[in-house]
């Protein structure tokens, strides 16, 4: 992971567009858990896994589709017979990946936290809004888009959120 961040942050420094391809949420038996990360860069290359297969495929064929887009897309695969049987994918969990197509200096500031506190080794909670209609934010969940992200250091305070902004007094 940090090996990946590293070459994310450098990529986005230089000014060139990567896929951000991350499992936010996991149920049942799955071939990676939540927090894995696969980055995608424009010609196709790739850092990182989200458990290879098909569902790895599908998601590195979307995010190239996504280049150039603004905003993060959910996609959702239950691993089950229905789901990918000639390929043994039947695990019988269901994965949601976040895939977030990433340029400028934006990002920077939270990824480069996120690459702090992992070489730190001091622990670190992070949260990727998957159902915003959960958020409650005094009464408003305007601006609490889905696939949001917040980094929350070991002391339980918010260290950087993506995109930028209010962070919720709540995170149910």
């Amino acid at each position: 992971m940090r090996d990946i961040l590293r070459t994310l942050i450098e990529s986005l420094e230089e000014g060139r567009e990567q896929i951000f391809c991350q499992v936010v949420e996991t149920k049942g038996s799955t071939p990676q858990k939540a927090g894995a990360v696969m980055v995608v860069d424009p010609a196709g290359g790739q850092a990182g896994t989200l458990g290879g297969g098909c569902v790895e495929n599908e998601i590195k064929q979307h995010a190239i589709r996504q280049l150039g887009d603004v905003g993060t897309t959910l996609r959702a695969f239950v691993l089950d017979h229905d789901y990918a049987w000639a390929d043994g994918l039947i695990c019988g969990g269901k994965m949601v990946i976040a895939i977030e197509a990433l340029r400028g200096q934006g990002p920077l500031p939270y990824f480069r936290s996120l690459h702090r506190l992992l070489e730190a080794g001091e622990g670190f909670t992070e949260a990727v809004i998957v159902n915003p209609e959960r958020i409650e934010t005094e009464g408003e969940t305007e601006g609490i888009a889905a696939g949001r992200r917040f980094l929350f250091g070991p002391d339980g305070v918010c260290k950087a959120s993506w995109p930028a902004g209010p962070v919720p007094a709540r995170i149910a």
